[in-house]
C-alpha cells in the first residue's frame, strides 16, 4: 500500500508513530514545524537519496495518472515533485529558502499521509497499479 511517495519505504506502524510524534503534535497546539515534515521523515527513517528520488519518480507518475484519468490540475504547489538536492542538503535555511515556506507551507503532512478522496483510489491500491 502506498498512499504517499515515501510511506512505502517504511514500515507503517513506525510511520504511524512517526505522524503521531511529530506531526500531530503540531496541528494539536496549532504550531508551525521546527522542519519541513518530508526532511523530518527522511532523517527519521533514514532514507537514501537514491531510494527519495525513485519514490520522487513514482509520485511524478501518479500525478500524471490523475492528471490524465481524472482530469486533475497538477500545475499548484501540492503537486509539485521535490527537489531532492535541496532536500538532502539538510540544511533548514537553504530548504526553507527553496521551497519558501513563510508564503507556502511545504510542512503539510498530507506531503506524506495525503488525502486520496477526491481521487476516487482505494487507500489499499498499490502505486504501480495507479500508473498502469
Amino acid at each position: 500500500m502506498q498512499p504517499s511517495f515515501l510511506l512505502d519505504l517504511v514500515d507503517r506502524e513506525a510511520a504511524n508513530s512517526w505522524y503521531n510524534d511529530v506531526v500531530v503534535p503540531n496541528i494539536e497546539n496549532n504550531t508551525e514545524p521546527q522542519e519541513m515534515y518530508t526532511v523530518s521523515f527522511v532523517k527519521h527513517f533514514k532514507i537514501s537519496k537514491e531510494e527519495f528520488e525513485q519514490a520522487n519518480e513514482q509520485r511524478k507518475l501518479l500525478f500524471e495518472k490523475f492528471r490524465v484519468v481524472n482530469g486533475d490540475d497538477i500545475s499548484d504547489e501540492g503537486h509539485e515533485i521535490y527537489n531532492a538536492d535541496i532536500i538532502y542538503t539538510f540544511d533548514n535555511n537553504i530548504i526553507n529558502n527553496y521551497y519558501r515556506r513563510d508564503i507556502c507551507t511545504y510542512s503539510n503532512p498530507d506531503d506524506i499521509y495525503p488525502s486520496y478522496t477526491n481521487q476516487n483510489i482505494s487507500s489499499d491500491t498499490e502505486t504501480d497499479e495507479w500508473i498502469k
